[in-house]
């Protein structure tokens, strides 16, 4: 889904991609179903999606976008409730002892993402070391990627439950970022830098 939305947002702008956009938008509603973590991924994408595609969604009706709205809204809205009346919380099983998150445990997270010896980005997958680099060195265009980063990163960072990674949250959830991360380097390589 993540590859959809950065097909979507780097390919030319058309006044008729209604279709792809709502099939987007539509898929971004129900990705929360497969993890409650996803919940705040998805505005971020959705932002993206709007920064990107505004010269199409500006031309849009209020009922296309009511349509929009709907099949974003709705999905979420059955998954809160299914979610409240399985686990008595917004949050689902991970939130039935409150708000697992706190910013001791973001503070070593983010460290433990990138050093831990276990599962650390730099042990294991070095290639995400060129992504700041990337980022910089395409930040006209890339900066929009930074929102769905920090709302995916943050929560994953900060998580209190214990890892078997030691002070480090798994890498692995970081992994709906890839797609995203590979279309910034690729935009990295046609930089000319000297």
């Amino acid at each position: 889904l993540v590859c959809a939305v950065v097909w979507l947002t780097r390919r030319e702008d058309r006044r008729d991609d209604h279709v792809a956009l709502l099939a987007v938008v539509a898929a971004l509603g129900w990705l929360p179903w497969l993890h409650h973590k996803f919940a705040l991924y998805v505005p971020g994408l959705l932002a993206v999606v709007a920064w990107t595609r505004w010269t199409t969604l500006r031309a849009w009706s209020r009922s296309l976008w009511a349509v929009a709205a709907l099949l974003v809204v709705l999905p979420q809205g059955l998954l809160v409730a299914w979610s409240w009346q399985t686990w008595g919380t917004l949050g689902g099983a991970l939130t039935t002892g409150g708000l697992p998150f706190s910013a001791d445990t973001l503070r070593r997270g983010l460290v433990g993402l990138w050093l831990d010896r276990r599962s650390g980005l730099l042990a294991f997958a070095p290639i995400y070391g060129l992504v700041p680099l990337c980022w910089v060195l395409t930040r006209r265009t890339s900066w929009p990627w930074l929102l769905p980063a920090v709302l995916l990163v943050l929560p994953a960072a900060s998580f209190t439950l214990g890892w078997w990674g030691g002070f480090s949250p798994a890498a692995r959830y970081l992994l709906p970022l890839t797609p995203c991360f590979i279309a910034i380097i690729a935009d990295a390589l046609q930089v000319r830098v000297v």
